[in-house]
């Protein structure tokens, strides 16, 4: 009797809940399908980016009215990213054949600009795809290790390969794949113009190492300022 009156309480509390939950004076947060997200930390990781971005400007020209026309590189804030970029899009761009023109020649104009976003409090981000199957194979491991230890034979031999097994996709999966959250990301927008009109744009959104965030920014003037 007490069980079913137990079993019937925990009903009306589930059924409780449910309406609970369903009349919340307040939008329940959820998140976005899981998603991955480049960073930026190296010089190779633009000359990655202006390589895309000339062989996009390749197959576009080649398949538009534009096609033949000469393109200018329009210098960009001065920052090191920028003088860096502008350098490495002119050789991408010449490695495909494009024909480039300096001071100002081109009849299209091909400019760039970087914008540096920084967030706070950005609450719980999701582990990486695969992280806790990855750490169930190593637990695996961890297991054969305790029971060889302990000189469990009668299972010696297969918990040895599901340790090595386990260990061993568990470090290869995760090797070079996994990079530390930042709270640092620049967007990073690359524009062909043919006057005032985009012919073609390309975005990217990339994580950056906080301290680098100064790369992407234009540098201040230092005024001086001397007393008479």
């Amino acid at each position: 009797m007490i069980t079913k009156s137990f079993a019937g309480m925990m009903v009306v509390l589930s059924v409780t809940g449910c309406a609970i939950s369903q009349t919340s004076q307040a939008p329940v947060a959820t998140t976005y399908e899981y998603t991955t997200q480049q960073k930026m930390q190296a010089a190779h990781h633009w000359d990655v980016l202006a390589g895309d971005v000339a062989f996009r400007l390749k197959e576009h020209i080649n398949k538009s009215p534009i096609a033949g026309r000469t393109i200018n590189v329009i210098s960009g804030n001065n920052s090191p990213f920028h003088n860096a970029f502008e350098d490495l899009l002119i050789t991408q761009m010449v490695n495909q054949g494009l024909d480039i023109r300096d001071n100002n020649h081109g009849e299209l104009k091909l400019k760039f600009n970087t914008q540096v976003i920084s967030h706070s409090d950005r609450g719980y981000i999701r582990p990486a795809y695969g992280s806790h199957t990855k750490l169930a194979l190593l637990a695996t491991g961890v297991w054969a290790a305790i029971n060889i230890a302990n000189n469990s034979t009668a299972v010696k031999d297969a918990l040895i390969a599901a340790g090595v097994i386990g260990a061993g996709v568990g470090m290869d999966a995760t090797a070079g794949n996994i990079a530390s959250i930042s709270n640092k990301e620049v967007v990073i927008n690359v524009s062909l113009m043919d006057g005032d009109k985009y012919v073609m744009r390309k975005t990217g959104i990339y994580y950056i190492n906080e301290p680098n965030s100064s790369h992407y920014i234009k540098p201040q003037k230092r005024i001086s300022v001397v007393s008479e």
